[in-house]
């Protein structure tokens, strides 16, 4: 902040000395004695003033490196105090990711030795190495925010601390940095007599995309601890081994819901047809979130095999898992799919419609003109803004009138919609209501008739483009500017 303002200055300046000392002066002082103002209050009584301090650290960043040995000794406060502080509700504490509703001292002491970065380095390493417990867990999630070759070091001593949240910590702290090399010493954690611990191990491994996670992977699947399965399986899609698809598979019949979510979703990950029954098992799962995972996974791993199963979800009575199932039938691009979507563009629910009225545009079936057409009367904006994009794709004369009709639509998202239909579908017919479209009282709708207008490419348009060029809006003035030059090219 310190250098950006001096830069700034030196600049204003115009290479006057003077003037440059006279107004950097003040503002270094001012933060000089910010700094000093919050260090001294980092000893302050009440725990919530030494929280709102080092708060305030935080914000100056490396400005304020001359209160990293105070904020140091503030580590171990365990004091709590009821409200987020900074503005914060999320804070890593013993490897995992929480929600909470207090913060401390400490834990604010490191996230702003965090922010002064490599000034505090020295401190950080000195109270991983000796401090309290609540000191070397603070320390050592404060040294995953600081990128330098010695925390690597000081992190790996501590995956063997006495302290299990130290060492759960220390796990996710080595896994920011990324470097692969310290895999072998997380590996263990996976095996580790704290389930916290091996939580942490299971989430973090597998960011390191290393093969050689596999093995001990597969073995943390059939931890006792639900949460661990969960995290292995997660970690497992992100390693993509093919060997783990049959553990997988198994796992994504698991008692916990939430390990049978994180194995279909590492399945679709893996990509590999021999995990293809198992996901398609997953649609008919009793727990919503599974099934939506499950016809999310089908589509993306492309099997004709998907097609029944992703007919019977347009039936789930959750609105989401039919949304899942009409998204991916439309990538598949199945005569059969394409029946059941036809069949289901009046589905209750108009977040469905939009999907199924996108998923017949991309069947590219003409058979779909007419319902789409009918679906650009629809009582919902966003199944008629998909309508009017489904027909254009599919380039078919007969849309063309509906579409104009639709340019007088009360909401703007739909006229503008229709307008860029229209331009794709390149009509002459649609020169005249798209220039009156130049009129609308929406800018949005007055840029897509400019390039709709740039698309019919008629000898009018010259005219009307450089009409648009006087429009109130700077959008749709360079619009009109970029269609002008376009013809020109041309």
């Amino acid at each position: 902040m310190l250098r950006s303002l001096m830069g700034i200055l030196v600049l204003s300046a115009a290479g006057s000395a003077a003037t440059w000392l006279t107004a950097v002066r003040p503002a270094a002082a001012s933060l000089a004695g910010e700094v000093q103002r919050w260090d001294a209050a980092l000893a302050a009584a009440e725990p919530a003033s030494r929280v709102e301090a080092a708060c305030e650290l935080a914000r100056l960043g490396p400005i304020a490196a001359a209160a990293a040995a105070d904020l140091a000794r503030l580590l171990p406060d365990e004091a709590e105090v009821a409200t987020p502080a900074c503005g914060r509700v999320v804070i890593w504490d013993d490897g995992d990711l929480r929600v909470i509703g207090t913060t401390t001292p400490g834990r604010e002491a490191a996230e702003a030795l965090a922010s002064i970065g490599g000034a505090a380095l020295d401190p950080l390493i000195a109270a991983l190495a000796s401090g309290a417990a609540p000191a070397r867990r603070h320390a050592a999630w404060a040294l995953g925010d600081v990128q330098e070759p010695r925390v690597a070091k000081a992190l790996r001593a501590a995956l063997v601390d006495a302290d299990a949240r130290v060492r759960g910590v220390a796990v996710r702290s080595l896994a920011q940095h990324g470097d692969a090399a310290v895999l072998p010493a997380v590996l263990p954690l996976l095996q580790d007599v704290d389930p916290g611990v091996r939580r942490a191990a299971a989430r973090s491994v597998g960011s390191y995309e290393d093969p050689a996670a596999g093995v001990p992977l597969l073995a943390a699947l059939r931890d006792g601890d639900s949460e661990v399965r969960e995290a292995a399986a997660e970690s497992l899609g992100e390693v993509g081994d093919p060997g783990s698809v049959a553990a997988l598979a198994k796992a994504a019949q698991d008692a916990d819901w939430r390990v049978r979510l994180a194995a279909v979703e590492a399945l679709a990950s893996l990509g590999d047809p021999r995990g293809f029954a198992a996901v398609s098992a997953a649609a008919e799962d009793e727990h919503r979130e599974v099934r939506a995972a499950a016809v999310s996974a089908m589509g993306e791993m492309g099997s004709g095999e998907a097609v029944p199963t992703l007919v019977k979800a347009l039936q789930d009575p959750d609105w989401n898992i039919r949304q899942g199932a009409a998204a991916a039938l439309g990538e598949l691009q199945d005569a059969r799919g394409f029946a059941a979507l036809l069949a289901t563009v009046s589905d209750p629910d108009p977040r469905v419609r939009e999907t199924v009225v996108s998923a017949l545009g991309e069947q590219q079936n003409l058979r779909a003109v007419e319902p789409l057409i009918q679906a650009l009367g629809d009582t919902a904006w966003g199944v008629r803004v998909e309508s009017a994009g489904a027909l254009a794709s599919l380039e078919d004369p007969r849309a063309v009138a509906p579409l104009g009709r639709l340019l007088a639509d009360p909401h703007w998202k739909v006229r503008e919609a229709a307008a860029e239909a229209l331009g794709e579908l390149e009509d002459p017919s649609a020169a005249e209501p798209l220039s009156r479209l130049l009129k609308d009282p929406h800018w949005a709708v007055r840029r897509a008739a400019v390039s709709g207008i740039a698309s019919l490419g008629l000898p009018t348009a010259r005219r009307e483009l450089k009409d648009a060029l006087g429009d109130a809006h700077p959008r749709v003035r360079e619009a009109a500017a970029e269609a002008l030059a376009s013809l020109d090219e041309d």
